[in-house]
């Protein structure tokens, strides 16, 4: 708990330094435990700290990721970089075009 009291500490004083204490609406994350977790919760933390509700936008990735880890749990697949899978991705990656995508290139 230490270290997020450090982190919080940090993190309010930035706040306030540049003024967006009361221009924070919305949290986006990752879905770690230090940020939702019952202990650390930093989430939780700092809209206690800045006084008003904040809407929690978990990151989509880390929500892929656990879905992804369920999925392959269920069917007691390996967690190998040679699975199935990622050879078919592997094999498919060089007819992809990157330059196609606003946010890659």
């Amino acid at each position: 708990m230490y270290v997020t009291a450090v982190i919080m500490s940090h993190a309010t004083e930035s706040v306030d330094e540049w003024g967006l204490r009361d221009g924070i609406n919305c949290l986006y994350f990752d879905t770690t435990a230090s940020n939702t977790g019952s202990k650390a919760r930093f989430c939780t933390l700092l809209a206690t700290e800045i006084g008003q509700e904040l809407l929690n936008s978990a990151c989509l990735h880390h929500i892929a990721e656990i879905m992804l880890e369920k999925v392959f749990s269920i069917y007691d697949v390996s967690k190998s970089l040679n699975m199935e899978l990622f050879g078919h991705f592997k094999n498919f990656w060089p007819q992809i075009d990157a330059d196609s995508f606003p946010n890659t290139g």
